[in-house]
């Protein structure tokens, strides 16, 4: 499994072989960075964002328990399309 980091370097790396221009790489790097912030910023307001072909992110209220108290986690939901594919075999 990769790293949080080896897979953003490895996207990064993709996305910018995919250009010939200049700069690709510093480009896709950027578009990442605004991709997370927009995912961050819109769970705060609107609590859920659909991502086509992958997914839905979503904040759920946990209860507290014993252990733990009450607290915010997010959510992932498959899409059709991934579940399809890891129904597959």
């Amino acid at each position: 499994m990769l790293k949080r980091s080896e897979l953003t370097e490895k996207l990064i790396g993709r996305i910018s072989q995919k250009s010939d221009k200049p700069g690709a790489r510093k480009s896709a790097r950027l578009v990442m960075d605004e991709f997370i912030q927009l995912l961050i910023d819109e769970l705060k307001t609107s609590g859920e964002v659909r991502i086509p072909k992958l997914g839905a992110l979503r904040v759920v209220e946990k209860s507290a328990d014993a252990e733990k108290p009450a607290r915010k986690v997010i959510k992932f939901t498959m899409s059709k399309d991934l579940r399809e594919y890891f129904q597959q075999g």
